[in-house]
């Protein structure tokens, strides 16, 4: 703890801890400065280091908390733009801290009643908040995204190829390439231009401007007074600029020494394209996709781009390596590790028997030295030996990077690990590969600040340094003969591929692309490079000739070593102030210091300094929503601490139609596996039961008493007085309710769950003894049920799908309502849902992502009392602000909740396609158009009055109601981030249970043919 910052770090890491704050401390009073704004009490940072994803995040809400992932990029993606990892990923989580918590004016008084919800940067496009962050990550470091050569390969390509994206894309999930990167390349680079044309002052001006403005998602305002001119025509004007500075970058090109490179493109797929590598034959090249059609996939073609295939479905490695037979392959994927781990793997593909296993330790191995806490390798990036005995892979311990060299033992599904070059703090190393002859492997070695390529010995001794300097050099490779190292680097400005000369000790240019070249190999005759290459469209596989000889003679200096290389790669120059960076944190084992300075201490982690609503932390969201039968206005306030680790929730509620005010509170531990929760609720139930007074009796459900002709089962008319008015004399149910329930998930895809739930129901209204009441009554009183559950989910959706797309999930459990557990019934409940998605394999262009999706739910009540009642019918389905209650069965066609009973049978089956893809919005408005879709429905279900043997051998068909209709869907965003389904369609019964006969002695006719609108989805 800190004056200013509370680090929380699991064991390890405490020296990583320590720098982080020192990073922190340094760097507030420079933002304070910076963005004239200080956020009140401590920020949390949680070190985290339960994935190899490299990221960060930070929130304000509940809490001020920047969790840092402490694994850093090796790979390029505009993220390995950086001269310290931890620095750059703190200052850009750090900006959104002070950028999310401006409050001025109104807005500022509105968090005394509101909180932290009242934070109008926070209702911003994503490319405001993340430009902001990408923009103080470049200003305040030497490197930055807004540096970065890769990003500007991005705008270069989209200018170009006029494919630059519009300022209304620039939100989270986008689903084109290159996807949210839109927010952060595009809206960090924009934020640069803005600075450059207005002045820093004018910029932060703005965000200063839109934090005090009391209107939210509107622009207009601040940007005009800032900058006198709408946030659109600005865009608009950047986007003329990147134009203009793409044009010279291509006669730049156009006009060196070496020819423009004219590479072969051999796939059309875009998006994420990784890992090209050539089988040993020479014949095929494998490598990996990442759709918005259909997500990540190992695919296999021929070296001409012909006969493809998919090998590995839902698996993206970012490269392969094969023994020198080419029987089978190994490749890294990140798994799933005891719940709470996210760790790389390695895995062996045989490829005649089509099948992958995890490779790992040899009985012998030392499991604490190369086993992680999650029980993974952690390992990526294998590289078999030339003999097929041996495979070297980099290692992620605490943080840091080491090369592991291994025996392949017991047909390669198991490795018998070494250390081959320690770790060292803040040293990366990636994409090692072995030399023809096996004696030697190159690598991508990132330290000091500097990427670079680096050749050691199987000891582990470093034998050459081919670059030293603050270019990005990656992927390094070797021709088959031995004599080049091939390798990808922005040396030249763009990503090009550069061949070094191992026997003369000379560097050569190999291409001058105008995008970018990643990831080469070199084909097994010598000829030809494979390699990633991009387009505007993403990245695809790319072919060109392989004549190092013939490359462009460049000269070649290892510059002087340094402790630390800040130097400004290029524009914009660092700012005055900025940060000093500290010295990198001592590895794991060494001993913490002793003193501390002055204010600071290390304590044990404390949830109740951060959960509590005491500590800058206060929140209450006015919202609403809607179920079946009515719409609810709420107040929630919740907290958390910055572990996530206990949540409580306070929560009231007002319903339209009950007119029931109600609440809820509740609270979650997940530290330990399973989960604790425990929660209390006081909540109304609308039921379409009508309830009839007598004509001198009045309406305790409120409205007037009517007179009305209720038609009875003969065909006689017979005059009724009903209430008419606010609830039309409907019955409803008041039910408060106690829960507590524990959750334990299972491997990955499985969860096991007990709960125990008391409720008291009686009717909201007092009902008259002499009512006439249109339907049996449910039960009132105690019920006290103790249950048990399994569900099982296996489902994929990507970024084009209308819904889920692929895979099936399933729920069961069994209830028992007993005396015992203190209610006033005896029942067994059994309740079951499965749902199948199936995708269609049509994959012509514009023909994709059509899905086949069914569902069936039963629900039984068993016993003496048959307390519980279960509700069909209704079109209503689940959204971001809807819901539907536990004992409901959507069935279009029918009446909401029109047919009730004891047991249940509700299924559907839907052919649902998309029409067409619009990923528009109208400027900077809060609105998104994503996609318009169609589905067409059958829908069946029937009630049980009771279970018996011989119903069911009559035939549960009997009795059965089935709907069937269409509805036209679109995927909309509101508000910059709440995605809805909106549905319009129409319905119609074409089988129906006979009309029911009431005991007010009417027929109830439960269909309802006819068009509707809902938002959600049922399924």
């Amino acid at each position: 703890t800190t004056p200013h910052f509370a680090v929380s770090f699991p064991e390890g890491y405490g020296h990583i801890a320590l720098r982080t704050a020192q990073l922190a401390e340094e760097a507030r009073p420079y933002m304070v400065a910076r963005y004239d704004w200080e956020p009140a009490g401590r920020i949390s940072i949680v070190l985290n280091d339960q994935t190899d994803y490299a990221n960060g995040s930070a929130t304000i809400v509940p809490n001020k908390v920047i969790t840092i992932y402490v694994t850093a990029p090796t790979r390029v993606s505009g993220l390995e733009e950086y001269d310290d990892w931890l620095a750059t990923v703190l200052i850009h989580e750090m900006s959104h801290i002070f950028h999310l918590d401006m409050a001025y004016g109104l807005p500022w008084l509105g968090r005394f009643v509101f909180g932290k919800y009242i934070s109008m940067n926070a209702y911003s496009q994503a490319w405001v908040t993340e430009g902001l962050a990408v923009y103080e990550e470049t200003v305040s470091t030497g490197t930055g995204r807004g540096r970065s050569s890769y990003v500007q390969m991005v705008l270069r390509a989209a200018a170009l190829e006029d494919r630059f994206p519009p300022i209304d894309q620039g939100y989270r999930g986008y689903p084109d390439w290159p996807f949210s990167n839109v927010a952060y390349f595009f809206g960090g680079r924009f934020q640069l231009w803005l600075a450059e044309h207005y002045g820093e002052e004018k910029l932060m001006a703005y965000h200063r401007a839109y934090a005090a403005n009391p209107i939210p998602f509107f622009t207009y305002l601040p940007a005009k007074l800032v900058f006198d001119t709408s946030l659109e025509s600005l865009w608009l004007a950047f986007e003329e600029d990147v134009r203009a500075e793409a044009a010279r970058d291509l006669s730049l090109i156009e006009g060196s020494t070496l020819a423009v490179t004219r590479p072969e493109r051999l796939t059309t797929f875009g998006g994420q394209s990784v890992g090209p590598r050539v089988t040993p034959d020479g014949e095929y090249v494998v490598f990996s996709t990442s759709s918005p059609v259909d997500g990540p996939r190992v695919r296999r073609m021929r070296l001409d781009g012909t006969a493809q295939e998919v090998l590995l479905n839902d698996t993206l490695s970012e490269g392969v390596s094969f023994t020198p037979d080419g029987a089978a392959f190994f490749y890294q994927q990140a798994e799933i590790n005891q719940r709470f781990y996210n760790h790389n793997n390695l895995f062996r593909y045989d490829v005649a028997k089509d099948e992958a296993k995890r490779v790992t330790l040899a009985d012998e191995a030392d499991e604490a030295e190369y086993l992680a806490p999650s029980g993974s390798l952690r390992a990526r990036d294998p590289d078999v030996a030339p003999d097929g005995a041996r495979i070297v892979f980099v290692q992620s311990p605490y943080g840091a990077n080491r090369l592991v060299l291994a025996e392949l033992v017991e047909g390669g599904e198991k490795v018998r690990p070494h250390v081959m070059v320690p770790a060292e703090p803040d040293v990366q190393l990636a994409n090692p590969r072995f030399s023809p002859d096996g004696q030697r492997v190159a690598v991508s070695r990132f330290a000091g600040g500097r990427r670079d390529v680096v050749i050691y010995d199987l000891e582990g001794r470093l034998v050459r340094e081919i670059t030293r300097d603050r270019a990005q050099d990656t992927d390094p490779t070797w021709s088959p003969d031995g004599r080049w190292v091939v390798f990808s680097s922005d040396r030249s400005g763009v990503y090009n591929l550069w061949a070094y000369d191992v026997e003369q000790d000379e560097l050569r240019q190999l291409t001058n692309l105008v995008n970018g070249a990643f990831q080469p190999d070199v084909t097994k005759d010598g000829r030809a490079v494979i390699f990633r290459g991009y387009t505007a469209e993403g990245f695809d596989v790319f072919r060109v000739p392989f004549a190092p000889e013939a490359g462009l003679v460049v000269a070649r200096a290892l510059e002087p070593e340094v402790a630390l290389d800040t130097e400004e790669r290029r524009w914009p120059p660092r700012h005055a102030g900025a940060p000093i960076i500290p010295p990198p944190a001592p590895f794991k084992g060494t001993p913490m210091p002793t003193e501390l300075p002055e204010g600071w201490s290390i304590d044990d982690y404390s949830p109740l300094s951060t959960l509590l609503p005491f500590h800058d932390n206060w929140n209450l969201f006015p919202a609403f929503n809607a179920n079946e039968q009515e719409i609810f206005f709420s107040l929630l306030h919740f907290g958390t601490d910055a572990r996530y680790t206990h949540t409580y929730f306070l929560n009231g509620t007002y319903g339209t139609f009950t007119n029931f005010f109600g609440g809820a509170a509740g609270y979650t531990y997940d530290a330990l596996e399973p989960t604790f929760s425990v929660a209390g609720f006081a909540d109304a139930v609308a039921y379409n039961t009508r309830v009839f007074v007598p004509a001198a009796g009045g309406c305790p459900y409120g409205g007037d008493v009517s007179v009305v002709n209720v038609t009875q089962a003969d065909g006689s008319v017979v005059p009724t007085s009903v209430c008419k008015g606010s609830r039309n004399g409907r019955y409803n149910e008041r039910r408060l309710s106690a829960r507590l329930s524990v959750g334990l998930p299972v491997l990955q895809r499985h969860l096991l769950s007990m709960s125990y739930v008391f409720e008291h129901r009686q009717s909201l209204d007092p009902v008259a003894d002499d009512a006439l009441i249109s339907g049996g009554l449910p039960r009132s009183g105690r019920f006290a049920r103790l249950s048990l559950g399994y569900t099982y989910a296996n489902v994929r959706a990507f970024p084009y799908s209308i819904s889920l797309q692929r895979g099936p999930t399933f729920g069961a459990a069994v209830s028992a309502l007993s005396k015992g557990l203190g209610g006033d019934y005896e029942q067994i409940l059994i309740t079951s849902e499965g749902r199948y998605y199936v995708d269609m394999p049509w994959r012509t262009p514009g023909f994709t992502n059509h899905v086949l999706a069914t569902r069936l739910g039963i629900g039984a009540g068993f016993g003496p009392d048959l307390a519980q009642l279960f509700r069909l019918g209704g079109v209503a389905g689940r959204s971001a602000i809807t819901t539907t209650t536990d004992d409901f069965y959507a069935l279009r066609g029918f009446v909401t909740s029109g047919l009730t009973g004891v047991g249940v049978i509700s299924g559907s089956t839907e052919y649902r396609a998309p029409l067409f893809r619009v990923d528009r919005g109208i400027g900077t408005l809060p609105f998104v158009l994503r996609v318009v879709h169609a589905a067409v429905f059958a829908d069946y279900g029937r009630v049980f009055d009771k279970i018996s043997w011989d119903d069911l051998k009559a035939g549960w068909q009997s009795n059965l109601a089935v709907g069937v209709g269409a509805e036209l869907r679109a995927d909309v965003i509101l508000f910059y981030g709440l995605p809805i389904t909106a549905r319009v369609g129409y319905a119609y019964p074409v089988v129906a249970p006979d009309p029911i006969l009431l005991s007010t002695g009417e027929l109830f006719d439960p269909k309802s043919p006819g068009f509707y609108f809902q938002l959600g989805s049922l399924y």
